[in-house]
């Protein structure tokens, strides 16, 4: 069964602001895919969690919405993700197969897994971070997790409902 898993990394709670580092893992039926660096003991440096999960959450939604073609997601690990013909989504690394299920499939466990660190760390988000974002309309604002996670969520639960 495919399974998505956000881990943040232990001694961080003093973060305030969601910029949790953290491990992203994919384990799928023909593989898996994992940040963690094997020459490190508790894994090495990982990633931001929360913002590789908003990443995969937009970015699986839009093609699941598309109906077609690929997504991948390139922040500290490479992993693609390609909708077949056959409605099936096909997860690799580097050529290598991590999994090969339905849409549905696919994305429940990845909304599972992010639902699950929504509800273990955002409420330890208690201000924005000082990261600036420049929106399309050339104003600024702070990168706040609470927000983005929870719009995240929306946006992928309503392209993903029509999936059976």
């Amino acid at each position: 069964m495919l399974e998505f898993r956000f881990t943040v990394s232990p001694g961080q709670d003093d973060v305030t602001d969601g910029a949790f580092m953290g491990h992203l893992d994919i384990v799928g039926s023909a593989g898996q895919v994992t940040t963690r660096w094997k020459s490190h003991p508790d894994g090495g440096p990982g990633l931001f969690v929360f913002l590789a999960m908003v990443e995969l959450l937009d970015g699986v939604g839009e093609l699941v919405e598309r109906g077609r073609g690929t997504f991948r997601y390139d922040y500290d690990i490479s992993v693609k993700f390609k909708l077949k013909r056959d409605g099936t989504l096909a997860i690799s690394r580097r050529g290598k197969a991590v999994d090969e299920s339905p849409q549905r499939v696919v994305a429940d466990a990845l909304l599972r897994a992010s639902k699950d660190l929504a509800a273990r760390h955002l409420a330890s988000v208690t201000e924005p971070t000082d990261i600036v974002d420049v929106r399309e309309d050339g104003s600024r604002e702070y990168r706040d997790y609470r927000t983005r996670t929870e719009n995240a969520l929306a946006r992928f639960e309503a392209s993903t409902r029509g999936l059976t």
